[in-house]
């Protein structure tokens, strides 16, 4: 996240992270110190899965984001 990053600690910018999206583009990357809201998406497709680690990833992220 690059430009993230060089717009410093005084950045005004944050991101949305989208479940679904994030899920289907199988990036791992997470960026966290630069989200400030969680959309909890579904998959209705049944050929698309979450695995249990993404799973895990994902509840771990918003249990720290809940703990703040």
């Amino acid at each position: 996240m690059p430009l993230m990053t060089a717009l410093g600690e005084d950045n005004p910018f944050k991101l949305i992270h989208d479940t679904f999206q994030h899920l289907i583009s199988g990036d791992n990357d997470y960026f966290e110190e630069h989200i400030a809201t969680v959309q909890i998406s579904d998959v209705s497709d049944p050929t698309v899965f979450l695995d249990e680690a993404q799973m895990r990833k994902s509840f771990e992220y918003i249990e720290r984001r809940l703990a703040e």
